[in-house]
């Protein structure tokens, strides 16, 4: 099974759309319309999901070229750089997208327009029903409120929410959840194996490399061991968990503290690795990376 070649019968349309994702998350991405609209006396609309290989090629094509046009934003692809076109939203390299494991949303409904009521709603309640906004798509340049990205969840999940709303819960076989990563240690770093993604999570921090962000990874393993492959389902909800912390150490600890907790380790880290950053090069990292979840 490869990226955006997931054979039809893994694949369901959410109900009241044309729209697909994965079978297992037919069920609660239906009942999420269902409160949403209930909330909101409006349906919510879905403008892209599930992404063919074909279509992902298209798409990046269109808002990437291998001219250096604004120097935003480089993809490897085809053993070239490749540099996003002004005035496009960002996307993945083909074969690399969430949306070709059918596992990706875009919502509109002013589900895209940041800050909006009904993005404030999705953000606070979509979880419940599998569905995140991840961290990456709420950081410029890749800044993209309209994108969700979904865990399997048991009706028990939002079965509760929706009875207070008076919405029916759809009738269908629990999908078995994802598994988290159980945290041996204080500090864990994980690898998106199909995105080459980075995390470091801990029950006090979090912090994402790209796959590309030699430096970041070269100080996050050498400070914490190899990293662990990890499906990207797995990936995604072991760094929401891990920033749901965060945001609640937040409460008690300031973005200074939290950065004083890790920055040496870093910065150590970085002088063996080689790379030449200076320790407030560092500490700048990992204060952006606090300011942002």
């Amino acid at each position: 099974m490869s990226n955006g070649q997931l054979p039809r019968d893994q694949l369901g349309n959410i109900p009241g759309t044309a729209q697909q994702v994965r079978k297992d998350l037919v069920t609660q991405t239906g009942a999420l319309r269902a409160a949403f609209e209930k909330r909101f006396g409006k349906p919510l609309t879905i403008t892209d999901s599930y992404r063919p290989y074909s279509v992902q090629e298209r798409i990046f094509r269109q808002r990437y070229t291998t001219s250096w046009v604004t120097g935003i934003d480089p993809r490897r692809w085809l053993g070239v750089t490749w540099w996003r076109l002004p005035g496009t939203a960002a996307a993945s390299v083909p074969g690399t997208s969430n949306h070709g494991w059918g596992q990706a949303i875009d919502f509109g409904s002013g589900v895209n327009v940041g800050n909006s009521p009904e993005h404030r709603w999705m953000v606070e309640n979509a979880p419940r029903f599998g569905w995140s906004w991840p961290l990456w798509a709420r950081r410029s340049p890749m800044y993209e409120p309209w994108h969700f990205e979904a865990t399997a969840v048991p009706v028990s999940n939002y079965r509760e929410f929706l009875a207070g709303q008076g919405v029916t819960v759809p009738g269908a076989t629990p999908p078995t959840p994802i598994a988290p990563i159980l945290l041996e240690e204080d500090m864990k770093v994980i690898r998106d194996e199909t995105a080459g993604s980075i995390a470091l999570i801990g029950e006090a921090y979090v912090g994402e490399f790209g796959g590309a962000d030699t430096a970041g990874i070269a100080a996050a393993t050498a400070v914490f061991g190899e990293w662990k492959n990890v499906p990207s389902p797995v990936y995604r909800v072991a760094v929401e968990r891990a920033a749901g912390r965060m945001r609640h150490a937040r409460t008690t600890l300031t973005a200074e503290q939290l950065a004083a907790q890790i920055t040496p380790t870093l910065v150590a880290a970085i002088r063996e690795a080689g790379t030449g950053a200076t320790p407030e090069q560092v500490e700048e990292r990992v204060r952006a990376v606090l300011r942002s979840v």
